[in-house]
């Protein structure tokens, strides 16, 4: 499958969340959402032997020291400080859409709030580019190993609109705002995407609290439709 990551949004999210880390963290740690999704990741992967975080961004949405060995992977992770992390975290310069990693080499894989970041010319290539990086998760991915995937999702009636309005969208976020594009699901197609590769996958809504992040800014939830969920499964083969 081609898969095609704007270069423009591509290094836009190179250099914003690079840029922002400290005060994108701060607001991860702050916000009343975000610590929902803590909670729930740090259930997921308590006990892991060996994971892999794509997209981790320098942010850990969990507690490290409920893992063995971490291997977070990121555009521009070899930009940081590894002595500022924990010693069970090894930081890599790495793209969800094509994983240097062997296959079936992790007993975990780990996907926080990157999949909308996953922006490509179009809606087409965008949608091509969900298939890849869930495709690259089940390569790396120990035969019964875990997936563990939280995603912002849109309801199906705000995707029809997002999908018409995409090229006005992206023409004006390029040009005027410092944040990448970014391009949300419904729950139902990343968990039918999911199934096509797993053969099954359990989703559970994370509640969302008074705040939520759009575009990087703080926003009050009752002024945007995204919600958190879980998709979990495993590899069977």
């Amino acid at each position: 499958m081609e898969s095609i990551q704007s270069e423009v949004n591509k290094k836009k999210n190179e250099d914003f969340f690079l840029n922002h880390l400290d005060s994108y963290r701060d607001m991860v740690s702050d916000l009343d959402t975000y610590k929902n999704i803590f909670l729930t990741v740090n259930e997921e992967v308590n006990g892991v032997d060996s994971l892999i975080d794509i997209g981790n961004g320098g942010v850990f949405a969990y507690t490290p020291s409920l893992v063995n060995k971490i291997t977070a992977v990121d555009l521009f992770l070899d930009s940081l400080d590894a002595s500022k992390y924990p010693s069970n975290v090894l930081l890599k310069q790495g793209n969800a859409l094509e994983l240097s990693e062997p296959d079936d080499h992790y007993d975990a894989v780990l996907v926080v709030m990157l999949i909308h970041h996953l922006v490509g010319r179009n809606v087409l290539e965008t949608e091509q580019n969900l298939g890849k990086c869930l495709g690259e998760c089940y390569r790396v991915l120990k035969p019964g190993g875990k997936l563990i995937i939280v995603e912002s999702c849109i309801p199906s009636w705000f995707y029809f609109f997002e999908k018409r309005l995409f090229p006005i969208a992206n023409f004006l976020i390029s040009k005027y705002i410092t944040h990448p594009m970014a391009f949300q699901y419904p729950q139902i197609m990343i968990t039918k995407e999911i199934q096509k590769l797993f053969g099954a996958c359990e989703t559970k809504e994370i509640p969302k609290g008074r705040y939520v992040i759009q575009l990087g800014w703080k926003v009050r939830s009752f002024l945007t439709p995204v919600q958190p969920y879980l998709f979990t499964t495993r590899k069977i083969h």
